[in-house]
């Protein structure tokens, strides 16, 4: 390999090529939404629920990523779908707090404080998640002093008032420990025998090898570490360990998974996961995944991999001509999991000073 072709492909992603791709995904969302086919039925059946990730949620959560006008009709169409959402889902309540903590934390905090309680109630007894159930939440109305950090905010303080199943899978659990965050960050503030129980539930199921399986209780699944679990693994416990006020940093296990995820890292494959077609399932939720682990975990690289590079130009050149991504799931859902990554949208733990130094 020549020294000119190494460097070509060691080349940073050019910026303007990521913003297009976010653009032109964007425009296929929003055309989704005005022919009505959101909720389509999904191609397969399998994995985390498939109806789950191909709801308003998702849509809502890529749509503010990808800095559609919050006037447009689309836009606004899928918001109100949302907030008048049933919270009966782990998966559609966790997506669903962490769109509407950046969109506005404040004017949404009623809301987010709903989707807290529904999460710390639906949790299992060995601290991990399931699918969920509805229950009863208290009335909200929005604050339309609006979104000015903490401004009008007050905290919003909950507590746990039942037991959920008896036990979970990591799929869940980790969308669910994603939307607790953006709870806490609307000062709506968790129990932290919560937090705990999760962090516990994450180290006595993580495997020999640094990784996690989906670890579902009817054993129907493939038992070894593969990637989005063990992403999510990673991910997970640094969010625990932060609000349990311990080093999440150097912390073993996080290092261990990193380790794993380092050694299997592929951005055109979903690595070690072989429910249906080996190596390729569920790859853009993958992703999603993968990003998590790196901005929570404070890692710009795992092992040799710069992973948003490597994934991001992945993903320009995959994208269709029409704005999506295609795959083995929906267009949509591959879409909105292929904007996050690309706008890297989970927050880091600590925030993160700009030039302007807010």
């Amino acid at each position: 390999m020549t020294t000119l072709l190494l460097a070509l492909i060691l080349q940073d992603v050019d910026p303007a090529r990521i913003n297009k791709a976010i653009d032109d995904g964007a425009k296929y969302l929003i055309h989704r939404v005005e022919a009505g086919t959101v909720n389509s039925k999904p191609k397969t059946t399998g994995g985390p629920s498939e109806e789950d990730l191909l709801k308003d949620e998702l849509l809502l959560y890529a749509l503010i990523y990808a800095g559609v006008d919050e006037k447009n009709e689309q836009y606004q169409k899928t918001l109100k779908l949302v907030l008048e959402s049933k919270l009966e889902s782990t998966y559609r309540v966790s997506i669903q707090a962490m769109a509407l903590e950046v969109l506005d934390a404040t004017k949404y905090q009623g809301r987010i404080a709903q989707c807290g309680q529904f999460l710390i109630d639906n949790q299992c007894e060995n601290g991990t998640w399931t699918y969920g159930k509805e229950v009863p939440v208290d009335a909200w109305t929005p604050n339309e002093s609006g979104g000015d950090g903490t401004k009008g905010r007050k905290q919003i303080v909950l507590k746990k008032r039942s037991k959920g199943p008896a036990t979970g899978d990591a799929s869940n659990a980790q969308y669910a420990i994603l939307g607790l965050k953006a709870c806490m960050v609307a000062d709506v503030v968790i129990p932290l025998e919560v937090f705990a129980a999760a962090e516990k539930s994450w180290l006595t199921t993580q495997q020999k090898d640094g990784g996690w399986h989906y670890g579902s209780a009817t054993k129907t699944r493939t038992e070894h570490s593969y990637g989005t679990m063990t992403a999510g693994g990673a991910s997970s416990l640094a969010i625990c360990k932060y609000y349990l006020k311990k080093e999440y940093k150097k912390d073993p296990a996080i290092a261990k998974a990193c380790e794993w995820l380092a050694a299997n890292l592929s951005v055109t494959t979903h690595p070690k996961f072989d429910w249906k077609t080996p190596g390729h399932g569920w790859f853009h939720y993958w992703l999603f995944a993968l990003e998590r682990a790196g901005i929570l975990c404070e890692r710009e690289k795992l092992g040799t991999h710069d992973w948003y590079q490597e994934g991001a130009k992945q993903l320009v050149e995959a994208q269709g001509r029409d704005g999506a991504w295609d795959g083995d799931r929906d267009k949509l859902t591959n879409t909105c999991f292929a904007i996050l990554f690309l706008r890297k949208a989970v927050k880091p733990l600590k925030p993160v000073a700009t030039e302007s130094g807010k």
